[in-house]
């Protein structure tokens, strides 16, 4: 077990490891990697996961240029990077899928299971029913935006509305939506 360090203590070594004092990181870094990895094993899935966001703690730390120290608050600025590095994860996970690659069959061909068959058309058919329960210029423009895959640009001449306003409609379509499915998944 490493020893707490003040505060004060944390900046002094971070300002010394900037300067390019090797030792200085190494301190900081066994003093407060528990914190932060507890912190982040605690909202993500994935204990490797969380071992690369803790790294990445420390590596955006130190390439941090303009740092406050914020009244002292060392522990309290990694934690929030921690938090903004798992904000930044789950916000991505919108636009991509995970697929792990010893899943995938060589050949570079797979097919869903029968359970996974299922769970897709029942995701469809809420995700259908949800956004028949938009209003019609929401559901027009998720169809416009993400079906027919249209710039916000594109959609907002077939709109007839400016490029902000279609951008407002589409975060509030995604929102009732996102709440509509939301409510589904907790009344199941």
């Amino acid at each position: 077990m490493f020893a707490v360090l003040a505060d004060s203590e944390s900046w002094a070594l971070l300002e010394a490891a900037r300067r390019g004092d090797r030792e200085s990181l190494a301190v900081l870094y066994r003093a407060h990697v528990g914190e932060v990895r507890r912190y982040i094993q605690a909202r993500v899935p994935n204990r490797h996961l969380a071992e690369d966001f803790t790294s990445e703690v420390f590596v955006r730390v130190m390439r941090a240029r303009s740092v406050r120290r914020q009244d002292g608050k060392f522990r309290g600025w990694l934690i929030t990077i921690g938090r903004n590095i798992v904000i930044d994860h789950f916000k991505s996970r919108y636009n991509q899928a995970e697929i792990p690659v010893d899943v995938l069959p060589e050949d570079g061909r797979f097919e869903l299971s029968a359970e996974q068959l299922v769970l897709r058309r029942q995701l469809r058919e809420e995700v259908r029913d949800g956004l028949a329960r938009l209003g019609p210029d929401q559901r027009e423009c998720l169809r416009l935006r993400f079906l027919e895959d249209r710039s916000v640009a594109e959609t907002a001449l077939l709109l007839g509305r400016g490029e902000a306003a279609v951008r407002q409609l589409q975060l509030r379509a995604i929102r009732k939506l996102e709440g509509l499915l939301a409510w589904r998944e907790i009344a199941a």
